[in-house]
């Protein structure tokens, strides 16, 4: 299994739901009203990474000397992740120098450490609560599934059977379902998304060019620029 570094640069984090604020009253579907800005730089992340993955696909159709078309095509029928730069990996081993290969590894290791982030953007609710005027709460769907079932059965006791400990099961569920975000936490992620651009963006020029070229010179000075790149090589 491919190995990769991890960038040890400090982010800022998302916060869990505050457990000072007791009445839970996420409201999901809003948020593009209440926080449009908010909405417009987590989408500006997502689509920087959509070119990500547009420019990786490029860089192993020029390590491979292929039309880029099929190499995408191939590349987007793997959707973990994962799989996707291990099958990456198993290829430019057998054809990259070491040197090289240092390169290659610590592109998808910055293109990786910024998935996550993205995946959430994309896939998890965004909602918003009036007591955290100024931030963005996201909702992991997979658990508000779980709330939901536990909502339905609690309903099928009617009021009268409800326990208090039925009820805070529910907004503890319901609690832990969200990651608050404020504008600074957004645009960090942006910003790690536009290195990562960049980086997939030079990996492309660095592996279509001869080794000795200006081009692949400027591609190497490039990378010295991005600093979770030039901490791994």
């Amino acid at each position: 299994m491919a190995a990769f570094n991890i960038c040890l640069r400090s982010y800022p984090i998302p916060q869990p739901y505050p457990k000072h604020i007791r009445n839970f009253e996420v409201e999901v579907g809003t948020a593009v009203l209440k926080r449009p800005q908010h909405l417009i730089i987590g989408m500006y992340a997502v689509s920087l990474h959509s070119q990500v993955e547009l420019m990786l696909a490029t860089a192993f159709s020029k390590l491979l000397g292929s039309d880029p078309a099929p190499t995408v095509a191939m590349l987007n029928s793997l959707r973990n992740g994962r799989i996707r730069r291990e099958a990456m990996i198993a290829v430019a081993k057998d054809i990259l120098s070491h040197e090289e290969m240092k390169v290659f590894r610590a592109v998808l290791s910055v293109t990786k450490s910024v998935e996550k982030e993205r995946n959430k953007l994309a896939h998890w609710l965004w909602g918003v609560d009036d007591q955290l005027p100024d931030k963005v709460i996201l909702v992991d769907p997979s658990i508000m599934a779980k709330v939901n079932t536990m909502t339905t059965l609690l309903e099928a006791k009617g009021n009268n059977n409800l326990e208090t400990s039925d009820v805070e099961a529910v907004i503890e569920q319901m609690r832990a379902s969200c990651l608050v975000y404020s504008i600074t936490h957004l645009k960090a992620i942006a910003e790690r998304m536009v290195d990562s651009n960049a980086a997939a963006t030079n990996l492309s020029i660095y592996l279509g060019s001869d080794k000795g070229s200006a081009t692949r010179r400027n591609a190497e000075a490039v990378f010295q620029n991005i600093k979770d790149i030039k901490e791994q090589l």
